[in-house]
């Protein structure tokens, strides 16, 4: 009886290691498998959003390029609103050159969510040769 358990004992364990081998790999399998983006004129893009308790939502975002004739950056702060996000204000800003700072203030409606979505893009000859995105955290107000 006890050769019998000792058997069933290491069978088991042989079960659960070969298992956790498999979930190893799987694991590796999928790190190599995720895309993640390889950048050749950006180097940079940064973005800050809050709000704060009188309810002036700030919003910053900032993009350093590489070899850039132009940098431009986008940015939408946002309410969602009867189930739908509106954009409650947007701005733009542009600059010749590698890089660009976008920084605004807005006074936000309580009883909200808000995000901030920011765009930047680069360009070469007057093309964007590239973009890249930024969707905030969402901020209750």
């Amino acid at each position: 009886m006890v050769l019998y358990k000792r058997h069933i004992f290491v069978f088991i364990m042989a079960v659960v290691l070969l298992g956790l081998s498999l979930v190893s790999a799987n694991a590796a399998d999928y790190e190599k498998t995720i895309i993640s983006p390889k950048f050749s004129y950006i180097n940079f893009f940064q973005n800050d959003f809050y709000i704060s308790d009188s309810g002036k939502a700030t919003v910053a975002s900032y993009l350093y390029a590489d070899n850039s004739d132009q940098v431009r950056i986008t940015g939408y702060l946002q309410q969602y609103k009867d189930g739908d996000w509106k954009t409650v204000k947007n701005w733009t800003s542009s600059a010749d050159g590698n890089d660009i700072i976008l920084e605004k203030d807005w006074y936000v409606e309580s009883g909200y969510t808000y995000r901030y979505i920011s765009y930047g893009y680069v360009y070469v000859n007057g093309y964007v040769i590239e973009s890249t995105s930024y969707e905030s955290s969402k901020i209750c107000y």
